[in-house]
């Protein structure tokens, strides 16, 4: 499968939203494995006291793996020497839980690596059922209050589409049941949405999961800012049906490639979760959205992902 972005397939099921805001400001951001976070080594010969100096400098932190770490003080992806963090940053980092493994890590520890290569599973509507009432079992998901209108989607919507392996080899990706008309809905509602509010709640979510499916919810997560009130807040997303395996593609691609057909119209206001076809698709055609258009990086930092 082709490599993008975090680490497995631009095919492989790596869906991000192209929703917007009421401004038409892309809001929803994409997945990247940053930096990790720092072993703490005491030393035995350290007095209590110069003990407790150690650890309250801002380069050692004790990781939420067990009571390991996944790499020590002097590697060198370790360091946050030159990370270009801002204090603001670190501290919003601390509080969502910088002290945990990255993203990076956790592929590690789940031989995410592993799977690639390889035909991934595609997931049954029973699995992803499962998936989502695992979900609310473990009891780790954040409460959000959306605005009135975050989808225009009819009661009982059903999303035109089915997932099955690509013929080009991206990988899984999902594909139209019928044909579309240019400015129909694709997909809808927000009912099957994970959210997380820190990033001790995401690895706890992980850590009900085996490493197959774990290193699927890491490549499918992305981070996002919704509307609270009158503020935003950042949270960590994944949405557990058929749609978190569409695949990317330019709106505007070159002559010969394939372009996006699916997010929001340009001219529309577009409710936060849904979306609609940019061109008339037809029966088997395969659905793609633009990842350039709302994929961003530099808010996993604020979970300690």
């Amino acid at each position: 499968e082709i490599k993008k972005l975090h680490g497995d397939a631009m095919g492989g099921g790596q869906l991000r939203r192209t929703t917007k805001n009421k401004a038409g400001t892309f809001l929803f951001l994409s997945m990247s494995a940053l930096p990790a976070t720092m072993r703490r080594t005491a030393p035995s010969c350290l007095s209590w006291f110069l003990l407790s100096l150690l650890l309250s400098s801002p380069h050692f932190a004790v990781a939420e793996n067990d009571g390991s770490s996944s790499c020590s003080s002097s590697d060198q992806e370790c360091s946050r020497d030159n990370d270009g963090i801002g204090e603001g940053s670190r501290g919003r980092a601390s509080r969502r839980g910088r002290r945990g493994p990255t993203l990076r890590q956790l592929e590690r520890q789940r031989k995410c690596n592993a799977h690639d290569g390889g035909e991934r599973p595609l997931y049954t509507d029973e699995d992803w059922e499962r998936l989502r009432r695992l979900y609310r079992e473990v009891g780790v998901g954040a409460t959000v209050e959306f605005p009135e209108g975050a989808s225009a989607a009819p009661p009982g919507f059903v999303p035109p589409m089915v997932a099955r392996q690509t013929a080009d080899g991206k990988g899984r990706g999902v594909f139209a049941t019928r044909d579309i008309a240019k400015g129909e809905m694709t997909y809808g509602g927000k009912d099957n949405y994970a959210f997380f509010s820190t990033g001790e709640a995401f690895r706890r979510f992980l850590g009900a999961l085996p490493d197959g499916e774990a290193c699927d919810v890491i490549m499918w997560a992305w981070t996002q800012r919704v509307p609270v009130g009158r503020d935003f807040e950042t949270l960590i997303a994944v949405l557990l049906d058929s749609n978190s395996l569409q695949n990317d593609a330019p709106r505007n691609g070159r002559k010969g490639q394939q372009v996006a057909n699916t997010g929001c119209p340009a001219g529309k206001e577009c409710a936060w979760f849904d979306e609609y076809a940019l061109i008339d698709i037809r029966e088997g055609d395969e659905f793609l959205c633009d990842y350039v258009e709302f994929a961003e990086s530099d808010l996993w930092e604020e979970f300690g992902l």
